[in-house]
């Protein structure tokens, strides 16, 4: 499988959105509003994963538009799981969750560097999923959630590092490098008798804290599978 890359330029070029920085406390679904969803021409920039059918799959590096639409991913989450206690009839322990909610969004504990947001997408691998199903679908409008978890399965170390890529926390992904300035190629089976998840998250270069926040929760995290 290889992961190709683009040109610095283009990269950088093609990552540049022209809205302004929002507030310290507004996330970027608020800043952005309606320009937080993508625009109908799909991106061509970005890194290449590709399978070894040829299959390919690109990845945008992270635009502020994709982190409003992760923070709507999280605060929707949040919103359905009140409305399912709502739904049972316990409407006392549905406003109190309300009124968490609302307190921890006004905080900015929704918006991309808040708690809630940072743990969905550094903790929670549907969280993960779902970032990077949302940088490629930038790129590929045919790709689907399913598709992506897939892939995820299949390929956890190499999806980590283009995840890292894409977040800014490293400049290319790390790997062998192969014949050829056009790109580098990375094995394409997990290595044996490791965890995939484990695989995965080792590549996302956490800091010291959020390693030990993941060792604590590591029991209540599922383990991915490969069958």
């Amino acid at each position: 499988m290889e992961i190709r890359r683009e040109s610095s330029e283009e990269v950088v070029e093609a990552a540049r959105v022209a809205d302004p920085q929002p507030e310290p406390g507004i996330g970027w679904a608020d800043a952005l509003g309606e320009d937080v969803e993508n625009p109908p021409t799909a991106r061509v920039h970005g890194r290449q994963l590709i399978e070894p059918d040829g299959t390919v799959h690109t990845l945008a590096t992270c635009e502020n538009r994709i982190k409003g639409q992760f923070e709507l991913w999280v605060q929707n989450n949040a919103l359905r799981a009140i409305a399912q206690v709502e739904s049972t009839g316990d409407l006392e322990r549905a406003d109190k969750l309300m009124s968490a909610y609302v307190g921890d969004w006004g905080a900015g504990h929704y918006s991309w560097d808040g708690r809630y947001v940072r743990r969905a997408r550094f903790e929670s691998l549907p969280g993960i999923n779902q970032l990077i199903y949302l940088l490629m679908v930038r790129c590929n409008l045919k790709e689907t959630e399913e598709g992506v978890v897939e892939l995820v399965r299949k390929y956890p170390r190499q999806c980590g590092e283009l995840l890292r890529w894409a977040l800014g926390n490293s400049p290319s992904p790390a790997a062998k490098k192969a014949v050829g300035d056009n790109g580098i190629r990375t094995g394409t089976q997990n290595e044996s008798g490791r965890d995939p998840q484990l695989a995965f998250l080792e590549t996302l270069n956490l800091t010291t804290e959020e390693q030990e926040l993941i060792r604590k929760n590591r029991k209540a995290m599922k383990p991915m599978t490969l069958d």
